[in-house]
């Protein structure tokens, strides 16, 4: 008697497809809700490990029982869990296609690979890394940044590579870059240094004197020479007067 009760049971929840079914049955049954999710998350396995492409739509029915029961903490760590699997799947085809052919996979050629439906691998290129239900991914990404940076300071120090410390020191922010930017804010030729303030305070016939003799020497590919900019600047200023 109980082994028929239970193959009802099963009976019932193969016809369940819709959210709207997920729900008239809950509130018909509500002893029966965990017996309904084990159920979804079992065909859920099964599709996906036979790569059956129906994960997007029994990820959804699993979902509505968790709303249903107001389980907020346990749907969120199933949409995490699933969104990690579909993330390594996904681009694991990717790369494995960009090594390949040298070329980005279409949609189609992703659903063949992996076996997902074509709305998850939509939903999931679509919204990338903004999803909400990206905590499993972005903590793995943030802690191997942690660890690459680590390797970047330990190279600095190890092999006193000072481009690898201003790197590590720049992609940590452990240090405001804005005094390193005051400091390039000018140019000096020979013994003469040009800042900003100089440029923003010349007349505007020595701004096109220095603008030709640049030109020229960028054209000729030659070395500017300070005094002839110096030059250029007195014969505008002569020629103003």
């Amino acid at each position: 008697m109980a082994k028929d009760k239970s193959l009802q049971k099963l009976t019932d929840f193969d016809q369940i497809k819709t959210k709207k079914q997920v729900r008239e049955f809950l509130d018909a049954n509500p002893n029966n809700a965990q017996d309904l999710l084990d159920c979804l998350l079992n065909q859920y396995n099964v599709s996906t490990g036979a790569k059956e492409g129906k994960e997007y739509k029994l990820e959804e029915l699993i979902a509505e029982i968790y709303k249903h029961k107001n389980l907020e903490e346990g749907e969120r760590e199933f949409r995490n869990h699933t969104y990690e699997s579909n993330h390594h799947l996904i681009t694991s085809t990717i790369n494995n296609s960009i090594l390949d052919n040298n070329c980005f996979p279409s949609i189609s050629q992703i659903k063949d690979k992996t076996g997902l439906s074509r709305q998850t691998i939509y939903n999931h290129l679509n919204c990338g890394l903004k999803s909400n239900y990206n905590r499993l991914v972005m903590g793995k990404l943030e802690y191997m940044a942690v660890h690459a940076l680590s390797k970047l300071y330990l190279i600095g120090v190890k092999d006193n590579n000072a481009s690898a410390l201003k790197h590590f020191i720049e992609l940590s922010g452990a240090i405001n870059r804005n005094p390193i930017e005051r400091v390039n804010s000018y140019v000096q030729i020979n013994n003469v240094t040009i800042t900003q303030e100089d440029i923003k305070n010349l007349p505007p016939k020595s701004i096109e004197a220095i603008t030709k003799l640049l030109s020229e020497a960028r054209n000729d590919k030659q070395v500017i020479d300070m005094r002839q900019i110096q030059k250029g600047m007195e014969y505008s200023s002569s020629a103003k007067d």
